[in-house]
This record gives structure tokens, C-alpha cells and sequence, in this order.
């Protein structure tokens, strides 16, 4: 189990002076720049009026947020208790996100320096052949025959158990990068050509040598200040998904699990044969809290109304454990009292009174009728008129003497497949020729739906010129216009009239919105923040 199986992926801003200040109030509620950074991409403008007027723009989805909120805590619907259901879900992912961000993602930040060493590794081309076995002894082993003259291939095939054994470990050319955050990397940096290493401890176990065949470098990198960004991320990567391992082991530990084995086997008993008593009995305690028991286990895990089978049950408890493990570090560091909780909470409260009186306000009032879907259908009758549509296969070529042994062919009776496998040098004679079904107005086959429609079902055509080339074209199938039945579009219909209700009533109670609550935009902060810098030597 890792972290990324709870973690939500979330994206990190450089949350600094800047981006905590405040762009937009809203009544008294607040758009900060970082909520602005998060929605807006950054572009080029050919004036600052421009700019703000496209800044604008995307601030007013965030200001709709905003003032649907003032109103719904104008009302008081704050007070009520359902805003609040499943809060204790979204405070604990909080928790467990920002237990996360210091544990693996601030641990695992990358320097220029960092940057600048990888960039010089990744020039660095190694053909390597490996060995991995199961003790260091039997590495010393090898590494003794090795000396005394036994080929590495011949080793590698004789003792290895790495998947390159039956090719002698050859595990090809590699750039010194990929070992970046790897033990060997700092050996095999030095290593010389025709040596070896020393057998090197594997994190996933058992051990590795190394041969180095050749060492070479890369032709054309590009220069660093142009992969620096984009390095500093691999690396980054590379850590966290190692720090997450490390760190998840730990914060286990320091959890302090433990499990009732008699509780657990009750698990495997069928769900309806479970007693009262039984479904009470406690499986998991952690720091000496009780977290769950038979019964809340099997409301998570119903996936075996005869009883969890016995060799899962322990991996199942850990599952269920690991994620109020996390919870209790999260608070026993006092991460509660973190700002990102703070927002998480913040933002679940918004986003529920949001909902409810855009439920109210503007959900509610929407209403389609039949006769209004039924108006519809027979005002718009292009909108279901399904025109033509015909089978085609083609072959197409630019010698001209393979298109006149094609039509020859053809007119002899081969199968019109058979000639297009042979002939066509177009992707669709793998196929026979095929390029399914085409409109009248189709203009990626232009010249062949030209002429395939001019035939009748199961006809081809005579040869004719294409662009750089020539084509025969054959009608496989015709499947005539029609006008898509009522019945089967009422549904459809109903949902468009809805959603353009939906936003007639949204856009009029927003309105009304901004008329009763002042909002506020600092446009010159708005001007200077998601700027595009003009590359050196260009003006504007």
C-alpha cells in the first residue's frame, strides 16, 4: 500500500505574500489571486485593456461563486446541520493531503543543483549487463570468477534471475539518470569499461552487479536552461514516489495498529450468521482508540456476503487501518491547525451552501414540457434529418501502371480486397480498402466520395486523378437519409431545453445577485499578476 492510495492529487501553488492577497470582494466574501492563478492562463495581449478585459472574463465565474455564497449565508442556511454532512470526510483527506505535502512533497523537492546534475548524468550513455541474486555472498562469488576470466554474459546466465538472464543481462544502453535516486548511481558514475561493481543491496531486494560495456554521450542535448523545469519535475518524481513508500512504513509504525486476530476471523463467518455481540466485537485499535469493529468493516467490505475469504482478511484490515492511521499522526503533529485544513474546510462549506441555493434559486424553476420538447422537434426538422451516408473502399496510388493493373484486374473479377491489399499504397488497404461510411460533404476523401457517389450500391469506378496520385473507388453499402424519429430524440430534446433554461434563470439571478451585493475588483492587481514576460530582444 502507498500514499497515493488516499491522497488526493492536488495542485500546489507557491502560496507567498502575493497570492494570499485579496483580487475581488465579494459582500464579505474574498476571491485571492492564488484562486485567479488556479483558473487563468496566462497569454499574451496587444494591450493592457485587452488583458483586463480577458482577466475579467475569467474572474467571473469565481465572482458567481462568490456572490451564490453571500447569499446563501445572508439567509442563514449555514446554520443548518445538513450543510455540514460529510464534513469529517473532506477534514480527514485534508489531513492526510497536508500530512503528505511534509512528508513527501516538501522532503522531496529538487535545487538548480539537483537540476544541474542530473543534466550532466543524462548526457552520459551506459551499456550495461547485470546480475541479481538472492546474498552478497554468492555475489563475491561471481565477482571471483569474473576475475579469473568467466565472460559476465556466461555469469549472467548461469546464476542471475533478472528477466535480461537468457540474453547474457544485457539490459542495453542507459543514461546514468535513470539511477539518479538509486544507490548505484554514485558507483556507477565512476565505473570504468570492462568492470564491474561491487554487488549493491536492491530496494526491492536481493542484490546487483553491474557491467559496464560501453560508455558513451549523448549527441544534441538540449541546452540546460531549456530542460531545467522540466528536470527539476523528474526529479521530483522520482523522490516522491520513494519517500512515499518510506514515509507511509513509518507513520504506521508511529500509529501504533493494532488488530484483534479473533475479532478479524469473525469475517470470514457469513454476514447473516453474525450475531450482535459479534458484529460489536472491535478489530482495529490505533494509539489504544478502538476505529472499527466486525460491523463497520462490513459495511465497507461487502463484496463477500459468505465471509471475507481467510487469506485476505489480513491484507483487508490493513486497507481499512491505513486510512484512520494517517488521521491520528495528522493530529497527534497538529495539522489541524494547518491553513490548508482551514481551506479544505472552508471550501467543502462554500461549495455546499452553493449548491443549495443554486437548488433552490435556479433548479427548481426550471421546468420543460412535452409540448414545448414536441414544439421543438417540429421547428427544428434539420436538427434530426440524417442525410446519405455510403460504404466506400478505395485504392489509391501514385504509379500510374499500378492503377491500370488494378482496373484491369478489377474488370476481370479479382475481389476489389484482394486488389486494394495488393495495389493501394494508402493506411486502408490493410483493410481491403476500406474507409467506411462517408456524407456527401465529406472532404477528407474528397475525390473518391465525389465519385462514389455518382454509383450504385456494389459498383467501382473507372480510374481518375487524385492529389499526387490516382484512385478507383467502390460503393459497399448505401444507407439512405432519413429523419430520426421523435420518440428516440424526446429525451434529448428535453435535456437541451433544460440546460438552456437553465442558463436564462442562472444568468437573471446572478444578475439580481450583483445588483444586491457590491462587488470590488482591484484592477491593477489584476493587471500585474498572470503576466506573460516578452522572451529578451523583443518590444512590444
Amino acid at each position: 500500500m502507498t500514499f497515493p492510495i488516499l491522497f488526493i492529487l492536488v495542485s500546489v501553488l507557491a502560496c507567498g505574500t502575493q497570492e494570499e492577497r485579496i483580487l475581488v470582494r465579494v459582500g464579505d466574501e474574498t476571491v485571492k489571486v492564488k484562486d485567479f492563478l488556479a483558473v487563468y492562463l496566462p497569454q499574451s495581449y496587444p494591450s493592457e485593456e485587452a488583458e483586463l478585459e480577458a482577466k475579467k472574463k475569467a474572474l467571473d465565474k469565481l465572482i458567481e461563486e462568490k456572490l451564490l455564497v453571500a447569499e446563501a449565508r445572508s439567509r442563514g442556511y449555514e446554520e443548518d446541520p445538513t450543510i455540514k454532512e460529510g464534513l469529517q470526510d473532506v477534514v480527514d483527506r485534508a489531513l492526510i493531503n497536508t500530512l503528505y505535502m511534509k512528508e513527501v512533497v516538501e522532503k522531496g523537492k529538487a535545487s538548480r543543483l539537483d537540476a544541474k546534475r542530473f543534466y550532466e548524468a543524462d548526457k552520459i550513455l551506459l551499456t550495461l549487463s547485470i546480475i541479481h541474486i538472492d546474498s552478497d555472498t554468492l555475489g563475491y562469488l561471481i565477482l571471483e570468477e569474473f576475475s579469473a576470466g568467466v565472460p559476465f554474459d556466461t555469469l549472467a546466465v548461469r546464476y542471475s534471475s533478472h528477466p535480461t538472464a537468457r540474453s547474457g543481462g544485457k539490459a542495453g544502453t542507459i543514461p546514468l539518470s535513470i539511477f539518479f535516486e538509486d544507490p548505484a548511481f554514485r558507483e556507477l558514475s565512476s565505473l570504468k569499461e570492462g568492470h564491474t561493481t561491487l554487488p549493491m543491496e536492491n530496494e526491492s531486494g536481493g542484490y546487483d552487479i553491474y557491467y559496464l560495456a560501453e560508455r558513451s554521450e549523448k549527441e544534441d542535448q538540449p541546452p540546460f536552461k531549456e530542460m531545467e523545469a522540466s528536470i527539476i519535475k523528474q526529479i521530483e518524481r522520482m523522490r516522491q514516489g520513494k519517500l512515499s513508500y518510506e514515509s507511509l512504513e513509518r507513520l504506521l509504525e508511529e500509529a501504533k495498529i493494532e488488530y484483534n486476530n479473533a475479532g478479524l476471523a469473525l469475517l470470514s463467518k457469513p454476514s447473516y450468521a453474525l450475531s450482535e455481540a459479534e458484529l460489536a466485537v472491535w478489530t482495529i485499535k490505533i494509539d489504544g482508540k478502538v476505529t472499527d469493529s466486525v460491523g463497520s468493516m462490513l459495511e465497507v467490505y461487502n463484496r463477500f456476503p459468505e465471509g471475507v475469504p481467510p487469506q485476505q482478511l489480513q491484507a483487508f484490515a490493513e486497507y481499512v487501518a491505513q486510512r484512520p492511521a494517517l488521521v491520528s499522526v495528522a493530529l497527534k503533529r497538529k495539522l489541524d491547525r494547518d491553513p490548508a485544513v482551514k481551506e479544505a474546510i472552508d471550501g467543502f462549506i462554500a461549495s455546499q451552501l452553493r449548491n443549495r441555493i443554486y437548488a433552490e434559486e435556479v433548479a427548481a424553476k426550471i421546468k420543460v414540457s412535452p409540448e414545448e420538447v414536441r414544439v421543438y422537434y417540429d421547428e427544428h426538422p434539420d436538427e434530426f434529418f440524417v442525410p446519405e451516408r455510403r460504404k466506400l473502399s478505395i485504392i489509391r496510388t501514385s504509379s500510374y501502371s499500378d492503377i491500370q493493373q488494378a482496373s484491369s484486374l478489377l474488370r476481370q473479377g479479382q475481389p476489389f480486397e484482394e486488389v486494394a491489399r495488393r495495389f493501394s499504397d494508402h493506411q486502408s488497404a490493410k483493410r481491403g480498402g476500406s474507409i467506411g461510411f462517408r456524407k456527401a460533404d465529406d472532404v477528407s476523401f474528397k475525390p473518391f466520395v465525389e465519385q462514389g457517389f455518382k454509383l450504385a450500391k456494389g459498383q467501382y469506378s473507372r480510374s481518375f486523378e487524385v492529389h499526387n496520385g490516382f484512385g478507383i473507388v467502390k460503393v459497399d453499402d448505401v444507407q439512405p437519409a432519413y429523419t430520426k424519429e421523435f420518440e428516440s430524440e424526446e429525451r434529448r430534446i428535453e435535456r437541451r431545453l433544460r440546460v438552456d433554461k437553465e442558463k436564462e434563470v442562472k444568468a437573471a439571478f446572478i444578475e439580481e445577485l450583483r445588483k444586491k451585493i457590491k462587488v470590488e475588483i482591484d484592477e491593477g492587481l489584476l493587471l500585474l499578476i498572470g503576466r506573460v514576460e516578452e522572451p529578451e530582444g523583443e518590444s512590444s
